[in-house]
C-alpha cells in the first residue's frame, strides 16, 4: 500500500509511505535500507509524471525493524535524459566504461551486445532470489543454476560464433579468457582464472564483488547460483561437452570472495558413482548420493524407485532448516544430521568442497559402522572431486 505523506513545494520534496513493501520480504532484520527496486520505481514514476529528474532516499524501511518503509524524493529543475554515471563513481574516480545499449522505443525492447535485454537493479536480484526460496525452499537454488547455464549457452551461442569456432581450434583457454570477459561486463562482478587444465578439462575461477552474494550476512550456504549455471554454460561451449560447476567458496558464507570450480561432469561423475556403488555394496546402506550445499545434485548410487534430485532437495531442505536451528540457539554448526524411521534412516554428514553426503541406510543398519564408513567415503569424494 502506498500513501503520499508530505509535500513540501519550495524544496519539492514528497514522503511517500509504503506498507508490507515487496522488497522486505523474507528479511529478518538489517542494518540498512533493502528496498533499491522500490525507490527506483518511484524516483521513475514521479520523473515521468512531473518530467523532471526525481531523486529517491529510503528513509525509513520496515528490514530494519520499521513498521512501515518511506521514501523521499525530490524533484531538481532538470528534465530527466539518459542515464549518466553515479555521482559517486565519477567523485571517486573508479575506472568506469560506457556500454553502449541499443533502445528501441517502439517496442519498449532494449539491445546489449546484440542480445535483448532486461535491466534490474543490481540489488534487486537477491531480493527476488530471497522470496523464491521462501516460497520454494533451496530448490530455488537449482532452478536458478539450470537457467543460467541454460541462458548463458544460447547467449554465447549467439555471440560472436566465427570468433568461437576460431579460437577453439588454436587454444581452449584463449577462448576461456574471451568468455570470462562477459562475467563483468554482465555486471556478475569481477572474474579471474585462478587454474586452468585442458588435460583435466577442469578451470578455477574467483569472482570478486559477486551480485548474488551482496546483501547477504552469514548465509549458510553459497548464494550465487545463477553465476554458477552461467559459468557451467560457458564450459560447455569451451570444451564441447557436458560440463558441471560448483561454487567452493562464497562472499555470502563470510569469505572474501567467491570461487568456483568448473569440471568435465561425465568423468567426475562417474569417478563419484564408482566410489558411492563401492560404498553401497559393502551392506548396511540401501543409497548414497552426494549434492552441493544449496541442493544440486552431484552424483549419486540408489534404488530406481527413488529421484535423486527430490531427496536432494529434501536433504537440502532439512540441512537448512538445522542450521538455522542451531544458529538461532547460538550453537556450532552441525557436522551430521541423522533422521531415524522404523524401516530405515537418512544420515547427512558435510564432505568438504563445499558438498554433502547422503546415506539412507537398511533398518537394521549399525550406525556405527555406517558413520565410520562415511568418514572415509567422504575422503575418496573430496580427492575424486580435486
Amino acid at each position: 500500500m502506498v500513501k503520499l505523506t508530505g509535500w513540501n513545494p519550495e524544496n519539492n520534496e514528497y514522503l511517500i509511505k509504503v506498507l508490507n513493501c515487496y522488497n522486505t520480504v523474507g528479511y529478518p532484520k538489517t542494518k540498512k535500507p533493502v528496498c533499491y527496486g522500490m525507490s527506483a520505481k518511484l524516483a521513475a514514476l514521479f520523473e515521468i509524471v512531473h518530467n523532471k529528474k526525481a531523486e529517491c532516499m529510503e528513509t525509513r524501511c520496515a528490514a530494519k525493524g520499521d513498521p512501515y518503509c518511506e521514501f523521499r524524493i525530490r524533484l531538481r529543475d532538470e528534465q530527466p535524459g539518459l542515464i549518466q554515471k553515479p555521482r559517486s563513481v565519477q567523485e571517486k574516480n573508479k575506472k568506469y566504461w560506457e556500454a553502449h545499449i541499443l533502445f528501441n522505443k517502439i517496442k519498449g525492447e532494449i539491445f546489449f551486445e546484440n542480445d535483448n535485454c532486461t535491466i534490474i537493479p543490481r540489488g534487486e536480484t537477491p531480493h527476488i532470489k530471497k522470496e523464491f526460496e521462501d516460497m520454494i525452499g533451496t530448490t530455488a537454488h537449482t532452478i536458478s543454476y539450470n537457467a543460467g547455464k541454460r541462458a548463458s549457452k544460447e547467449t554465447l551461442n549467439n555471440y560472436q560464433k566465427g570468433l568461437i569456432k576460431i579460437i577453439a581450434l588454436t587454444s581452449k583457454k584463449k577462448l576461456s579468457q574471451q568468455m570470462l570477459k562477459q562475467i563483468p561486463k554482465r555486471g556478475f562482478g569481477k572474474a579471474q582464472m585462478i587454474d586452468f587444465s585442458e588435460e583435466k578439462d577442469f578451470i578455477k575461477f574467483r569472482v570478486t564483488n559477486s551480485m548474488e552474494a551482496q546483501d547477504y550476512e552469514d548465509s549458510e550456504i553459497p548464494e550465487c547460483s545463477i553465476l554458477t549455471g552461467v559459468i557451467a554454460g560457458a564450459g560447455e561451449i569451451v570444451f564441447n561437452r557436458v560440463m558441471d560447476c560448483i561454487e567452493t567458496r562464497c562472499a555470502a558464507m563470510g569469505d572474501p570472495y567467491c570461487e568456483f570450480e568448473l569440471y568435465r561432469k561425465k568423468a567426475v561423475e562417474e569417478r563419484l558413482q564408482q566410489i558411492l556403488h563401492d560404498f553401497v555394496m559393502a551392506g548396511d546402506v540401501e543409497g548414497a548420493l552426494i549434492m552441493s550445499k544449496n541442493g544440486i545434485l552431484i552424483a549419486s548410487c540408489l534404488p530406481p524407485e527413488i529421484n535423486a534430485e527430490r531427496l536432494a532437495m529434501i536433504a537440502s531442505t532439512i540441512t537448512g532448516a538445522t542450521e538455522k536451528s542451531t544458529s538461532e540457539l547460538g550453537r556450532e554448526r552441525f557436522y551430521r544430521i541423522t533422521v531415524e524411521t522404523g524401516e530405515a534412516g537418512l544420515i547427512i554428514r558435510k564432505s568438504g568442497k563445499g558438498s554433502e553426503l547422503i546415506v539412507i541406510t537398511k533398518p537394521d543398519a549399525s550406525l556405527g559402522f555406517v558413520f565410520n564408513e562415511m568418514r572415509i567415503i567422504s575422503d575418496k569424494l573430496r580427492e575424486a572431486m580435486q
